[in-house]
């Protein structure tokens, strides 16, 4: 069994700090964060091998799947990338017209269920950069 099966086999936690809007480069949030995504695309891009265009375009940057009980232990090290970039989050918002989001994914192995809270200084950053929070839960 390879180490990721077994990193993969309880509760794991990943978290992603995606930035979305109707149309603009990568490549331009990338330089002013100076931060490199997991995953980009443009409005335009095929979705997959399908014929779907994506009708927006996003940046995002995900921390790994991990094997944990805590959801705000996982927010907390995005927070730790991005909250001394809050200068640059606040004027490429309002000048490329984005939206921010959060977006947590929980695997549960053995119905052993994370705990999903969240402190005050994750409530501050998101209040403070207009970020929204999702969560994604999958039993398995």
């Amino acid at each position: 069994m390879s180490d990721v099966a077994l990193e993969l086999s309880k509760t794991n936690i990943m978290c992603e700090f995606r930035i979305v809007g109707d149309e603009f480069e990568p490549e331009t949030i990338t330089e002013k964060l100076q931060l490199m995504p997991s995953k980009t695309w443009r409005k335009g891009d095929k979705i997959r091998q399908g014929e779907r265009l994506r009708d927006y375009s996003s940046w995002g940057l995900c921390t790994e799947y991990e094997e944990t009980y805590s959801v705000n232990d996982q927010i907390n090290k995005i927070l730790e990338i991005f909250k001394p970039k809050m200068g640059e989050l606040l004027y490429l918002k309002e000048s490329l017209k984005l939206d921010y989001k959060i977006e947590v994914v929980i695997n549960i192995e053995s119905n052993e269920t994370p705990a999903i809270y969240l402190d005050k200084d994750i409530i501050q950053f998101c209040n403070s950069a207009d970020v929204s929070l999702d969560f994604d839960l999958y039993i398995l």
